[in-house]
């Protein structure tokens, strides 16, 4: 036992004592989580510019509307500068009569309408943004009308060379059959028989923020131009369809002094993310823990200081001691990230979203699934001499570990289902779909986890036995990197 704890101190310093260890705990939720954050930051360090589109309408249908839509959207990116989305409904509702403006506060503040700052007195985002990313959502658009009797061939081969010279962002072509689309409003148009189709040229017209701002204006425009036909006004239309509010309510309980109350509402964002994130805080430990035992392993072996360490102790108290150190490390990496989420959680008022009473379960499912995972890593980087040989033995666990990753919305929508059942039962997947299941604050039962937990620690226990036995030979293996059968011959070997 003494030696079995020296090795694990000592593997323990040699993991948490060095700079690249302390610059992955810092590194890694960054990869990990960076990406949200990044797109907002670069969202707001992004230069706005001026966009000249040319727009072909040869029946004035939509180009004066859309020009007074970009005046007005310039100015209020003017005002206050923003990268979040601008919704032209605002606009709409700013132009309520006080009738129907009050029609609406009542249903506005609890439906998340298009107009509920508004009828609730608060301040509201900036009028006519559209509901596209952060970047390139705060260029201005100057929209001028093109003249021209007929857009043939010629004139859209000379747009499109000033589009390519820059002196055009894009050119918008109208049909004019559209006028005539627009005032059908029998019906026949529901079946989508020749509908006209707005052309919008540029040299990046998928990914446009400018095509997905005018596209929906001009819907907006269309179906006022409809209603007007139908003798509706499109602000008591969008009255009308305001939506029924629908809070997201927990189960009733009883407490203990007899009253009953209900469980906290938990928004969509953090019904769906926060259990996601805790998997994810899962894995970088699992990632961080494991992978580094295939590298050390290797190097030990290779530099034939495995040799040495098995002259003070035997292969089963090296190995032992190895797990427990690098379990050791993981409970560091652990208490790291879990005070700094209970941190950041306090910092902005989400404490009470936090299901701290999963961190029992989390714990007890952490721990073993890094011994899982560290041991198969271990039995790995005995078995070779070189990195590249371990790859495509790497490959399998791998994907066993990223599959909840890969499958975690369905898991999210469906936590009590079948297939997030049978996914926490499967000890590979076992601690990462249990705690997700867990974290959702659906009703899992005990039996369940107990279960669970269980067939981790009975899996944890058989794999820990057999990376033993497969240390033992392969610490001193040199030569050919053994095939999958021999690796299993190793296990049972006398």
């Amino acid at each position: 036992m003494r030696k079995m704890l020296t090795v694990a101190g000592r593997e323990f310093r040699a993991m948490v004592a060095t700079k690249a260890f302390l610059l992955s705990l810092v590194v890694m939720p960054v990869l990990m989580f960076g990406g949200i954050l990044a797109m907002n930051f670069m969202g707001r360090l992004t230069k706005s510019e001026t966009l000249k589109i040319a727009i072909w309408d040869p029946n004035n249908l939509f180009v004066g509307d859309l020009q007074q839509a970009a005046e007005m959207r310039n100015q209020v990116l003017s005002a206050t500068p923003s990268s979040e989305p601008l919704d032209l409904a605002a606009q709409v509702k700013q132009e309520l009569p006080e009738e129907l403006k009050d029609a609406t506060e009542s249903a506005s503040e609890d439906g998340k309408s298009p107009a509920d700052a508004e009828s609730s007195g608060k301040e509201t985002a900036p009028a006519n943004r559209s509901s596209g990313g952060p970047l390139a959502e705060n260029d201005r658009f100057e929209l001028v009308r093109l003249t021209d009797a007929n857009l043939d061939d010629a004139r859209r081969l000379e747009l499109s060379a000033q589009v390519r010279s820059k002196e055009l962002h894009a050119f918008v072509e109208i049909p004019a059959e559209m006028e005539t689309w627009l005032a059908d409003v029998s019906g026949a148009n529901a079946t989508g028989a020749k509908m006209p189709m707005v052309q919008f040229y540029s040299e990046g017209s998928g990914l446009d923020s400018a095509r997905r701002w005018i596209g929906e204006t001009m819907n907006q425009l269309a179906k006022n131009k409809r209603f007007e036909k139908l003798g509706l006004s499109p602000q008591q239309v969008m009255v009308a369809n305001l939506p029924v509010p629908i809070q997201s309510m927990g189960l009733v309980t009883q407490r203990s002094d007899g009253s009953v109350s209900s469980e906290a509402s938990r928004d969509m964002m953090t019904a769906m993310f926060l259990p996601m994130g805790i998997m994810m805080l899962m894995f970088m430990v699992v990632m961080m823990a494991a992978q580094p035992m295939l590298e050390t392993v290797l190097e030990e072996k290779s530099l034939r200081i495995a040799e040495v360490l098995l002259g003070s102790c035997n292969p089963s108290q090296l190995m032992m001691g190895k797990l427990l150190g690098t379990v050791a490390g993981s409970l560091m990496i652990f208490s790291f990230y879990l005070f700094g989420a209970i941190g950041f959680a306090w910092n902005q008022n989400l404490l009470s979203t936090v299901p701290l009473w999963v961190i029992p379960w989390f714990f007890l499912f952490q721990l073993f699934a890094v011994l899982f995972y560290s041991a198969i890593f271990m039995a790995i980087g005995v078995s070779v001499s070189q990195l590249k040989d371990a790859q495509p033995m790497m490959m399998p666990v791998w994907m066993m570990l990223m599959l909840p990753l890969m499958t975690w919305f369905v898991l999210v929508q469906k936590p009590d289902g079948a297939f997030a059942f049978w996914l926490s039962m499967f000890p590979p997947t076992a601690s990462t779909v249990m705690v997700l299941r867990i974290s959702t604050g659906v009703t899992v039962p005990l039996w369940q986890i107990l279960l669970s937990l269980g067939l981790l620690v009975a899996a944890t226990t058989i794999i820990v036995y057999l990376a033993g036995r497969i240390f033992r030979v392969g610490i001193l293996w040199q030569g050919k990197t053994p095939k999958l059968t021999e690796l299993l011959s190793w296990a049972f070997v006398k």
